[in-house]
């Protein structure tokens, strides 16, 4: 597995651990962005939530 894979997933837990926890969207980008994950990499948010619910 590559390293954009593995990073991928690890956002996609962290996006689904924070849904489960009733936490938004805007909520989630805010996370992600304080762990160093740019703007254009916060849409996969948009892609998941839809997929969870």
């Amino acid at each position: 597995m590559d390293n954009l894979n593995l990073d991928m997933l690890i956002v996609g837990n962290i996006v689904a651990t924070l849904h489960a926890q009733g936490k938004d969207a805007n909520a989630i980008k805010e996370y992600l962005r304080c762990l160093g994950v740019n703007d254009e990499q916060t849409v996969i948010v948009d892609h998941l939530l839809p997929k969870l619910n």
